[in-house]
């Protein structure tokens, strides 16, 4: 890894934010190089999934929203990660990345269920660990509001397709577009993660290139395998990767988001 973070400093692709300042946990800057091949990926992925279909619109949703869509949408309780704090070094870890734990999510509540403690011994200092689990929401906040003590408190975006459900209706009645239809969109998201460390991989900030496809529940197997097979053919014909060194995974249950009842990723080898 790091050998993929030099290259990509030296070669004008990626640069630590505020890196004068000692950089500022995990986030980065695309340099001139990263910037235009960002802009290539997205022009490319909205001709391709957008402009070449006729039945997918594309939207620019606001970073900021009312905090009752993440009320109503269960982020603000369910969209949590297991913390354990060090009372040592005050180093916080994710627990179900702690040698040997076990964990479970009850995706209904958000909360984290401790099936097999593992290490009491923090990676960092040496020090003991309390295995008090906490959960840690994900959500990054702000306030908007001129003035003092009449402000409110807003969620920045924990993924950008929040905007795409709520444009749904509108989409509908002013585009008259009839189910099955797609909305797409390219926005920032935000996280708060407690484990930090993979360069690009796992930032507090990033871009999300996000498709919803609504369709009748009798139809959703089907079209759920179809885009399945767009996807993966995009990365081979469109952005050029290897095939063979690409695989599917499906999530375990206790890993997928709190509001999916199934989940695959595409991984690179």
């Amino acid at each position: 890894m790091e050998k993929i973070v030099s290259l990509c400093k030296r070669r004008g692709f990626v640069y630590p934010s505020s890196e004068i300042y000692g950089g500022f946990a995990n986030i980065y800057d695309f340099g001139p190089l990263g910037s235009l091949l960002a802009k290539n990926i997205r022009e490319i992925w909205i001709k391709k999934m957008v402009q070449e279909r006729e039945d997918m619109y594309l939207i620019d949703g606001s970073i900021l929203m009312h905090p009752k869509a993440w009320e109503a949408s269960g982020h603000t309780t369910a969209f949590t990660d297991p913390l354990i704090q060090c009372p040592a070094c005050k180093k916080r870890f994710r627990a179900d990345e702690l040698d040997g734990w076990k964990l479970k999510k009850d995706n209904q509540t958000g909360k984290w269920n401790v099936l097999k403690k593992g290490s009491l011994i923090c990676p960092d200092c040496g020090a003991n660990l309390i295995p008090d689990v906490k959960e840690f929401n994900l959500l990054m906040t702000t306030n908007v509001g001129s003035v003092e003590g009449e402000k409110t408190q807003v969620y920045l975006k924990g993924e950008s397709c929040q905007n795409i459900y709520l444009d749904f209706l509108p989409i509908r009645d002013t585009m008259g577009a009839k189910i099955p239809f797609g909305v797409a969109q390219i926005g920032k998201a935000f996280r708060n993660e407690i484990t930090l460390g993979k360069f690009l991989f796992k930032v507090r900030e990033f871009e999300q290139m996000d498709i919803e496809y609504f369709c009748s529940p009798e139809e959703a197997n089907k079209l759920y395998k179809e885009w399945k097979d767009i996807r993966f053919k995009w990365y081979v014909d469109t952005i050029g990767l290897n095939k063979d060194r690409l695989r599917w995974r499906q999530h375990f249950s206790d890993e997928r988001i709190f509001y999916a009842r199934d989940a695959w990723d595409i991984e690179y080898k």
